[in-house]
């Protein structure tokens, strides 16, 4: 009798055993089937955005898809365009991840997708933008090494591409972390044609959360800390992007420049 319930035991072990290692395995290989199981009634969000929850910087794969969206080529210097203030050419692949990262709506609970690479051009800031769970924007911000001077200019002028001519937000910071203001400056693309975009410091807008700021202190053009590039559904204080559409979008980005009386 002992030794048969020594062999239930052992059977049961075993069982539970097989069954743990098949968990795991369907676990690491398909976590939107593991959510899909763990939370009934609402629906798990896409595989792209368990990959957008971490930094999405790849080079390779970027420049493979621009290649197949975009043919233009990018010809001659941006008028009344100054010294460059953000160079992609410079940067190293290695360099180029430590200083870009994405934030998207999955930090708010959204899922919606995006990644940022170097190009042919410059830089490619390329995603997938949806409203699911109260989502909807994505974006790709470049931290510097240290803040920047910009004081002796009156702003940045920049060239762009996009695939279906949509309206971003251009933002920049002049504090240290993911908080505080952004400035932000909204710019319109046309389809498939480089665009030249003009926006002087005294364009940008203070917000916090996509509510402006009233009566904040002016810009620090002295103590620039990020570049950020933004796709999102709002404009600002409720208002709606009147471009916004979900699904794939692609912004191609030329250069960046100091922006010159």
């Amino acid at each position: 009798e002992m030794l048969r319930s020594r062999l239930v035991a052992h059977s049961l072990t075993v069982l539970c055993l097989q069954r743990t290692l098949c968990f795991v395995q369907n676990l690491s290989t398909s976590p939107r089937g593991f959510l899909s199981a763990a939370l009934p009634g609402r629906q798990a969000p896409s595989k792209t955005a368990f990959v957008a929850r971490r930094r999405m910087v790849d080079g390779s794969q970027g420049i493979a898809a621009l290649r197949g969206g975009f043919s233009q080529q990018c010809n001659g210097n941006l008028e009344g365009g100054g010294p460059v203030v953000l160079d992609f050419a410079e940067m190293d692949s290695t360099d180029f991840s430590s200083r870009w990262m994405i934030l998207d709506d999955v930090v708010m609970g959204g899922a919606s997708s995006s990644r940022v690479a170097q190009s042919q051009h410059g830089a490619q800031f390329i995603g997938d933008v949806t409203t699911r769970f109260n989502g909807g924007f994505c974006s790709a911000r470049c931290v510097f090494p240290s803040p920047q001077d910009w004081s002796m200019h009156d702003g940045l002028t920049l060239r762009v591409l996009c695939n279906e001519g949509l309206r971003y937000k251009l933002i920049l910071r002049d504090t240290v972390g993911r908080g505080g203001v952004a400035w932000c400056h909204s710019f319109d693309t046309a389809p498939n044609e480089w665009t030249e975009i003009k926006a002087p410091f005294s364009s940008f807008l203070p917000t916090l959360r996509g509510k402006t700021v009233p009566d904040h202190p002016a810009f620090d053009s002295t103590r620039v800390t990020a570049v950020q590039f933004m796709m999102s559904k709002f404009e600002y204080d409720g208002a709606l992007n009147p471009t916004f559409k979900e699904g794939p979008f692609q912004l191609q980005i030329a250069q960046v420049r100091a922006l010159q009386a």
